[in-house]
């Protein structure tokens, strides 16, 4: 189950990053990092830019909690 924040919905509409592009992406993404407080970074590039999202994950959710373009 993918969950998206309150936040995250605001900036994916300012930033023109659709629910697509995020659930393609976290699933096959080209770069994970670890994060602080069990937050995961995601990236993908995605024609001439890189989506970035944040997440912070558990057994049966995945929480969207931003995302943006590098």
């Amino acid at each position: 189950m993918i969950i998206f924040t309150q936040h995250a919905i605001i900036r994916m509409k300012e930033r023109v990053i659709s629910r697509k592009d995020v659930k393609i992406m976290i699933q096959n993404p080209d770069n994970i990092y670890r994060s602080f407080d069990d937050r995961v970074i995601f990236q993908k590039k995605i024609k001439s830019k890189t989506l970035e999202v944040i997440i912070k994950k558990d057994d049966r959710k995945t929480i969207i909690l931003t995302c943006y373009w590098l």
